[in-house]
């Protein structure tokens, strides 16, 4: 089965995406372009930027915290890295 072609819309929002220097809250303008180009117009897709991001950071922090817990009880020497991908998570640049 051929894959269709994104819908007008879609590719607009992609490269609306694509083309943002970088979005607010550190999460990657390939990063949100991905997941509209994969997952499209799922009921669990924000259809607007901002609700977008915060679901994107949401996730990384979900992720952070993971690592943060995985490092602390496994190699806690190495605990500052994901510490740093949590503060610039909650406190960007």
């Amino acid at each position: 089965m051929a894959a269709s072609k994104p819908s007008v819309a879609k590719r607009r929002r992609i490269k609306k995406l694509s083309d943002q220097p970088s979005c607010s809250t550190g999460t990657s303008p390939p990063v949100a372009a991905a997941v509209v180009t994969t997952a499209g117009s799922a009921s669990w897709v924000p259809q607007n930027q901002e609700d977008l991001e915060l679901q994107l950071t949401t996730m990384l922090l979900e992720k952070a915290l993971y690592e943060l817990r995985y490092e602390l009880n496994l190699r806690p020497d190495w605990v500052r890295i994901p510490l740093r991908g949590i503060l610039d998570l909650v406190a960007p640049a």
